[in-house]
């Protein structure tokens, strides 16, 4: 017998001092839901999935239809204090959800925001993206209130589904809070409501952080939390408050529009507005603390108002700490203190009795922490040594090694606090065991050198993760939802960097006062020669790039801000120019490590054919293997491992042979069929599978290659005699032998002749039959430096095991060094092994 499991169990709020528990269990092919409460004489109104009609078999005792879409069914004692609904389906007809909302013997309704959701049974990631892609797509009223209430919803199923649910999920709400998503179709809520549902997704998600089922999960949690508002607060006083500062100050109420409100429109209206804008400096105390009260609403982790909510989880000298930093955020010695607090903030965070704020808090700092450490001034990063060891040796002027070495273990303890990476952890050991070593010598600098490149490898492996998990779902949902393509392209990278990049066509413009009241439809990139500082920036917009400054607490400066524009400005004159003579071409706008904006054009394609490419003729295609042969000559036999060769064109004389007619007639029109596929789409045909699958299965060695082939390999020793005469032993050689032709059509490979503008019938492949030395150590002889191009030096790399882990791109580094071809030369080490 299947021994029952809980699948899930969920808590409801439905009313101050009343939960509603929901049950979900999986027992021998079937789910049961039990929904239980504490109050007699409630009322289930209940559908599943979106809102339809179960079979009527599984309809609980004493259900009944309410219209076409809905049921209801009463709440039944089944001990003291506890009613409960029990309902039951089997494994194949179980709904993905249960949606429902309650009613009381008063008739009051019960509706969290919209309905409650319960999932039952888990959802595929096609489903997932299915549900959130129609009410985006289709729904006639649709807004930010529907998509936070269906992001509730859709949380348990996204983490059923692991990483690529939740980062789905994070691909959606990143870009909701970019703008890619609408924010309102012919829907309106108010503001009480809006922070309720903002406060539950933010907390559903902070518990998600805390108890997500593994690492990716708590991982893309954390990152959907920041693009979040917290919710909660005092939202009653965004309604109320903006109505008192008009009374208190005796400003009329005017009329508002949703849209198209321009100077000529309100001097046209009923009542019209034609005043002249007034400073009147008296409101501003007024308007700061209503922009603090809906900060406490809708900021997401935003420092000072994530501290606030959050300081009641801290200890004196934790807060104390924490104001420090936010006294003092400007100075050179933050990024240490930022460290210091989150890990002291670690236990918290992690804690069940903590809250979403603090979880802000800590992705707020960690966000400032990337800030600070982007803008250190070079000049004085040797002032960052002293905070660490409190050595107070003020007189250094200039970037110092033992700086660079500080700041390394700065940067991976802070990676440290969140990633739950073993990997990372291992690397920040390492870089410890470094400096702890006697510093500056030749071999010191070996071992840093190598630790630095396992660091670096490390990182790129994690981002890499990140950009996979992310990337294809960006793809996906932005087509689906209409995003623009150059966005979405983009977006994996965005992530993966944690810079802001922008991208459109470019503009160049005298000003940008030209082009205010400008809607543009797709991107722009705006080059301008002046900021006068009260502009505003045109809908469609990413980047404003100009050869003067401009203050950044003007007009122009904070728009630019809210607005998560790009502004820039570029004093010199001759790069400024370069850029001018980008108008028209499509760029993307990137903010390197050192602050510095690179404005490269953007490709039409990510596969873009090489002129004038030319294959290489078969001579020179087997040049490798003739020059070996001289030297393989005067090395020992035991150091020449037995092999065969297949040379080229061996395959395409095979697919010519009568024995192989089928086979040849069915790759042709595959092969067909792919050319078909390429051109219509840059997506991985699925032919090239297929055509693998056919070479490997289908292509047969005629008896004379046979005979032949046994020949030589029983010749060279590769294999004893008669070894391949068992038709079993054979078969499986031949399909290896068949299994490296068919590599010519892996993705990789396929992808790589498609940017160079390759074709199919000028790559010819052969195949080397080798035996496997056990070797303690592989290695790898350049007799041309391959970097420096010199002749007179051979660069030699060295690893333990087979070559697989040299060729293969292992993490780590291998000893290598280089060698002078005279004979008496001494060698230079180059990287120690790691």
């Amino acid at each position: 017998m299947e021994p029952q499991m809980d699948v899930k169990v969920s808590t409801f709020s439905f009313k101050e001092g009343e939960m509603l528990s929901v049950r979900v269990l999986r027992e021998m092919g079937f789910y049961q839901v039990e929904l239980t409460v504490r109050e007699p004489d409630m009322t289930l109104h209940w559908g599943v999935d979106d809102w339809s009609l179960p079979d009527k078999s599984w309809w609980p005792d004493g259900t009944i239809t309410v219209g076409a879409k809905s049921l209801e069914t009463s709440f039944t004692f089944v001990c003291q204090d506890h009613w409960q609904v029990l309902m039951r389906f089997s494994e194949t007809a179980a709904p993905k959800h249960l949606v429902f909302v309650l009613r009381d013997k008063a008739g009051t309704w019960y509706n969290n925001g919209g309905c409650f959701s319960v999932m039952v049974k888990p959802l595929e990631l096609k489903d997932l993206m299915n549900q959130i892609v129609v009410p985006e797509t289709s729904y006639s009223n649709w807004s930010l209130f529907s998509r936070f209430v269906l992001a509730s919803n859709l949380l348990d199923a996204a983490e059923a589904l692991g990483a690529e649910g939740m980062a789905l999920v994070y691909t959606w709400l990143r870009f909701s809070s970019n703008k890619q998503l609408g924010w309102y179709r012919n829907c309106n809520y108010q503001s009480k409501d809006i922070a309720h549902v903002q406060e539950r997704l933010a907390s559903l998600m902070a518990q998600k952080v805390k108890r997500g089922r593994n690492s990716p999960v708590r991982l893309f949690a954390r990152m959907s939390l920041s693009t979040l508002p917290r919710g909660g607060g005092d939202s009653e006083q965004i309604r109320m408050g903006i109505l008192n500062i008009m009374r208190e100050h005796g400003i009329k109420e005017g009329h508002r529009d949703r849209g198209g409100v321009t100077k000529e429109w309100l001097e046209k209206m009923d009542h019209p507005i034609s005043a002249r804008p007034l400073f009147l400096p008296q409101l501003i105390p007024a308007f700061k603390h209503f922009l603090w009260v809906l900060k406490t609403v809708h900021s997401g982790a935003d420092l000072d108002v994530a501290m606030e909510m959050s300081k009641k989880y801290m200890d004196e000298d934790l807060k104390d700490l924490l104001y420090h930093i936010l006294s003092n955020r400007s100075t050179w010695w933050i990024p240490g203190k930022i460290v210091e607090a989150r890990k002291r903030m670690e236990p918290i965070c992690r804690a069940d009795w903590s809250s979403r704020d603090v979880l802000m808090l800590d992705i707020a700092l960690d966000s400032f922490f990337g800030l600070s450490i982007s803008r250190i001034d070079k000049a004085r990063l040797s002032t960052i040594v002293p905070v660490l060891y409190m050595r107070y040796d003020m007189g250094l002027s200039s970037l110092s090694g033992d700086d660079i070495c500080e700041l390394i273990s700065l940067v991976l303890e802070n990676a440290c606090i969140n990633t739950e990476s073993p990997e990372l952890n291992m690397c920040l050991n390492l870089w410890y065991k470094v400096k702890r070593t006697n510093r500056w010598t030749q071999e010191w600098a070996l071992l840093a050198l190598a630790a630095v490149d396992r660091i670096s490898q490390a990182l790129q492996g994690y981002v890499d993760s990140m950009y996979q998990f992310v990337q294809p779902q960006a793809e996906t949902l932005g087509k689906l939802c209409g995003i623009e393509t150059s966005y979405i392209y983009a977006f994996g990278e965005e992530i993966a960097s944690h810079q802001a990049l922008a991208r459109g066509t470019v503009m160049v413009l005298p000003s940008l006062a030209s082009i205010q009241g400008h809607v543009f439809p797709s991107s722009r990139v705006v080059i301008i020669d002046s900021i006068g500082g009260l502009e505003d920036i045109p809908v469609g917009v990413t980047a404003v790039l100009s050869s003067s400054t401009t203050d950044i607490l003007s007009h122009v400066s904070i728009r630019a801000r809210n607005n998560k524009v790009l502004l820039a400005s570029c004093s010199d004159s001759e790069e400024f120019e370069t850029m001018k003579r980008m108008e028209g071409k499509t760029v993307v706008v990137t903010i390197q490590s050192t602050g510095e904006v690179v404005a490269s054009e953007e490709l039409d394609s990510f596969l873009q054919p090489v002129q004038g490419y030319s294959p290489m003729d078969l001579n020179e295609s087997n040049k490798k293997p003739n020059q070996l042969t001289s030297p393989l000559k005067r090395c020992p036999p035991a150091l020449v491992p037995a092999s065969v060769v297949l040379p080229l064109t061996t395959y395409e004389q095979l697919l010519n042979d009568p024995l192989n007619e089928m086979a040849a007639s069915l790759l042709k029109k595959v092969l067909r069929e792919l050319d078909a596929a390429s051109k219509s789409s840059n997506a991985i045909p699925k032919e090239l599978a297929l055509i693998r699958k056919i070479i490997k299965s289908k292509v047969t060695a005629p008896e004379v290659m046979k005979d032949a082939l046994c020949a030589a390999a029983e010749a060279s020793g590769l294999i004893g005699p008669g070894a391949w005469k068992n038709q079993l032993v054979w078969e499986n050689n031949w399909r290896a032998i068949c299994q490296v032709w068919a590599s010519k059509w892996t993705d990789r490979a396929w992808l790589s002749r498609k940017a160079t503008g390759l074709s199919e019938e000028a790559l010819l492949m052969g195949c080397l039959l080798q035996k496997v030395v056990p070797a303690e150590y592989a290695f790898v002889i350049h007799t041309v430096h391959p970097i420096s191009k010199d002749k007179s030096e051979m660069f030699c790399e060295v690893v333990p095991g087979l070559g697989e882990v040299l060729v293969g791109n292992y993490r780590g580094t291998a000893l290598s060094f280089t060698i002078s071809k005279d004979d008496n030369a001494s060698g230079c080490h180059n990287y120690l092994p790691l």
